[in-house]
């Protein structure tokens, strides 16, 4: 996912100049039609990380800054300090994105405003709520990351609201990493799994070798490439599970039973560390009234884990050069 580079401030108050890096590119259907894309990848540059205040509407707005590709994205603790919202706009061809956080702090928000115009490739934005760890960066008390043999249970409930026009879909998006903590772009895999997505995503079936596969009595349809190439060194597997039943809600998504899934067929290793659990929408264009009404997440292990209790001291955020928009093709 995600975002470009200017000063970031984290929830200490502390601020750190981090790189862009954004990388566009798309799985492409049968038709042309590009369904699911990675998105730039630097989680955390230009987000303020501050709580916003509990008891009241409020609206996050990034705007792309005259004559630069990307936006500075803010943020908010949502739930206490259990969830963190992230309003991730980073495409340039989205020149504002807006989320308004419902009242009394629930784990809740919606795309109040999305000016997203992509054709179809690349993504333009993926509005987030994060439980664990992203880019280096943890929400307080989750026991994350965790390597996949360690998982006794990861389960999530999360309901959506997706009257909106345009081309988006919505889904979880979980990141591996060979290091118990990444510092910068994940360097294992990214594991997507989709309850739902404007037509055009599911009714071709998905790309080449598209798979149906039960998954602890549910029904998916499964495809994985490589992708990520100009982003990091080889790039990333990319593994995505879509409900054959699109649904805008699920009561008990068993995320650890997705993975080992994976594990299963070859596509990741038990070895690796799962950094978080992140849900929101890819946007590639509309989007204007997308809503997350409730999330919840829940990890239990086998052994005990460290608990995080807020930002990691590296900080979120890339040391290497920035990756251009433009020219990135395989996904």
């Amino acid at each position: 996912m995600r975002r470009g580079g200017n000063e970031l401030v984290r929830p200490d108050g502390r601020t750190r100049r981090t790189a862009a890096a954004l990388v566009a590119a798309t799985a492409m259907l049968a038709s042309g039609l590009g369904a699911a894309a990675a998105r730039p990848a630097d989680a955390a540059s230009a987000t303020a990380r501050t709580a916003a205040p509990a008891a009241q509407s409020t609206t996050l707005c990034s705007v792309r800054p005259r004559g630069k590709a990307a936006a500075a994205n803010p943020g908010a603790y949502v739930s206490g300090k259990r969830y963190w919202v992230q309003d991730d706009r980073f495409g340039s061809l989205d020149a504002k994105q807006c989320v308004t956080l419902v009242r009394h702090g629930r784990p809740a928000f919606r795309v109040s405003t999305s000016q997203a115009r992509s054709p179809g490739y690349p993504v333009q934005a993926y509005p987030y709520i994060q439980y664990g760890c992203y880019w280096g960066w943890c929400t307080p008390g989750s026991n994350m990351p965790v390597r996949i043999t360690n998982i006794k249970s990861a389960t999530s409930r999360w309901y959506t609201r997706e009257r909106a026009s345009g081309t988006w879909n919505a889904g979880y998006d979980l990141w591996l990493d060979s290091k118990p903590m990444a510092r910068g772009h994940a360097n294992r895999a990214e594991v997507m799994i989709w309850l739902n997505a404007t037509a055009g995503h599911y009714k071709l079936g998905g790309p080449e070798h598209t798979r149906k596969v039960k998954v602890h009595g549910t029904w998916f349809y499964l495809s994985h490439w490589r992708t990520g190439g100009n982003v990091i060194p080889g790039g990333w597997e990319y593994v995505q599970y879509r409900l054959v039943h699109t649904s805008w809600h699920t009561r008990n998504m068993h995320i650890g039973a997705v993975l080992t899934s994976a594990v299963r067929r070859h596509l990741i290793s038990k070895y690796w560390y799962l950094q978080g659990i992140l849900a929101g929408n890819e946007i590639w264009s509309g989007g204007t009234g997308l809503r997350t009404t409730w999330f919840a997440a829940h990890i239990t292990t086998h052994h005990p884990v460290k608990i995080n209790t807020e930002t990691s001291p590296a900080g979120p955020g890339l040391t290497g050069p920035p990756v251009p928009l433009t020219g990135l093709h395989g996904r």
